[in-house]
């Protein structure tokens, strides 16, 4: 019996489907250069040359320096150019010197206004509220820094617990055609998955227990609830999954951009239809969060300690956009984020998943914990118009067949590149979508001494989902802030590389 229940198991595995195909494209040069570097050495090894023609001290000498100014960037560490570190190591120190690392916000700071105003990136941005087409007010968040506004929906995604692996299969499929469509949205430039989770501390089904409860209630009712709403949150974890889309200010490449009346007329309209289809995905039903509700999720995620004060004021806090930031003094160091007395670790996504992956995989990855206060894992999608997605996956097909063909003997990891680079070509010129996408997972404690802990269990989750995450070094600050799934483009601010696998 014991036999036939596990030949079952593995038969029910063989038939789930599997996915995957995803790839980092690497640019066609030698020594893993970019193309450009590979051509500047080329370039700078000629004029060497002929310089030896007339001075051979002076062309060994100018043979040297190429070498050096170039080593730099064939050498990486852990997919980073040493240059690049170096600068991103000078200017967090620059910074520090500047005392830019610290925020001191509130009546006794130094930040105008004497409030609790945001740090960092989402210091340029503001908070305006709009109604889309079914007259449901929403907030819309402008980045001044980019001409982009951001809507958010809050879903109810239903879990795959006692769902039926068929059903699973379609919430793939639809959430794979979601995706697929937006690149067809005009202005539509990113879409950011959030799905952040925290210790349920209670006070919301304790209100909501002496809401309903009447005095005239029989006695033994009135106990089952008092003691379900006393013992349920010791078990409990609040899950908060929420979809940001965020528009381009110009409709067109080269137009004349849109003031925030235009954005938010548009939006509105296109919000509806989006909110819509995400129930296909799994995601249930999806309202847009007003202007209150995203004030009080950034307040939270700043202020840590004062989650469960905000839980008991639900309803009477009056929080805004302006005064959401941390209380008091933030300090950023190199590896973590001080912030409204918790401390926050943020990773990124370094390496995707290997080969073909289940529809589970990122489970481990979203699961509560009770090693983490909160945590939060935000999945960054930019979807590729056709005529971009075409161009891009005819190049990464030439530079994968290039790079293959640099050695004498293919190896086994070149060839697969190139199948893979292959299959993505047929897919886009069967009508598939092309996104790039990327991942950011923040970790938040209360004390110096679970830091330790939190670190060790969001890497033991990460390498279950087959994940390799890297921390943030440098710049924790901004990383948390786009940690926050509100419509930050890493890509559009970043001046030392992308964010997004697939860049």
């Amino acid at each position: 019996m014991t036999n036939t229940i596990e030949d079952t198991r593995a038969a029910a595995a063989a038939a789930e489907p599997r996915y995957g195909n995803w790839r980092k494209p690497k640019s066609f040069g030698l020594f893993g250069l970019s193309l450009g570097a590979t051509m500047t050495a080329f370039a700078w090894l000629l004029t060497s040359f002929v310089v030896m023609m007339i001075s051979l001290p002076l062309g060994w000498g100018l043979l040297g320096l190429g070498v050096l100014v170039l080593a730099p960037l064939a050498l990486r560490v852990r997919g980073r150019t040493l240059y690049s570190l170096l600068i991103a190591n000078l200017a967090f120190q620059r910074g520090r010197r500047r005392r830019q690392h610290l925020h001191l916000a509130g009546p006794l700071g130094v930040v105008p206004g004497s409030t609790h105003r945001l740090p960092g990136l989402l210091a340029a941005t503001n908070l305006h509220e709009a109604q889309d087409s079914y007259g449901r007010e929403f907030g819309l968040l402008e980045h001044t820094g980019t001409g982009q506004c951001t809507a958010v929906l809050r879903v109810d995604s239903e879990g795959s617990s006692l769902v039926d692996q068929d059903t699973v299969d379609q919430w793939v499929a639809g959430w794979g055609d979601w995706l697929a469509r937006l690149s067809q949205v005009p202005s539509l430039d990113s879409v950011q998955v959030t799905v952040e989770t925290a210790g349920d501390s209670g006070q919301r089904l304790a209100a909501e227990v002496d809401r309903i409860t009447s005095p005239d209630s029989p006695d033994l009712a009135s106990q089952v609830l008092a003691e379900a709403a006393a013992d349920y949150p010791a078990a409990a974890a609040a899950v908060h999954t929420r979809v940001a889309i965020t528009w381009r200010s110009q409709a067109t490449q080269g137009a004349k951009p849109r003031d925030l009346a235009e954005m938010a007329a548009e939006i509105g309209a296109r919000l509806p239809a989006l909110g819509r289809d995400l129930a296909l995905t799994g995601a249930g039903s999806a309202r847009p969060m007003t202007v209150q509700q995203l004030a009080e999720a950034t307040f939270v995620a700043y202020n840590p300690e004062q989650a469960d004060d905000l839980d008991r004021a639900r309803g009477q806090a009056d929080i805004s956009w302006t005064s959401a930031g941390p209380a008091g003094v933030a300090v950023e160091k190199r590896d973590r984020y001080l912030h409204g007395g918790g401390i926050s670790v943020v990773e990124a996504m370094e390496e995707a998943p290997r080969g073909a992956v289940l529809s589970s995989v990122l489970s481990d990855l979203l699961a509560p914990h009770p090693d983490f206060t909160r945590k939060r894992v935000v999945l960054h999608y930019r979807p590729h118009d056709p005529g971009t997605a075409a161009t891009i996956v005819e190049r990464d097909l030439r530079n994968a067949r290039s790079n293959a063909t640099q050695r004498r003997t293919m190896q086994a990891r070149d060839e697969s590149d190139v199948r893979a680079a292959m299959q993505q070509t047929d897919e886009e010129a069967s009508g598939a979508g092309l996104v790039s996408f990327g991942l950011i997972a923040t970790a938040t404690v209360l004390d110096t001494d679970q830091l330790r802990t939190a670190e060790a269990t969001l890497h033991n989750s990460a390498a279950a989902s087959r994940l390799r995450l890297r921390r943030v070094y440098g710049g924790q600050t901004a990383a948390f802030a786009i940690g926050l799934g509100f419509g930050i483009q890493p890509e559009a601010l970043a001046t030392l590389g992308g964010l997004f696998e697939g860049e």
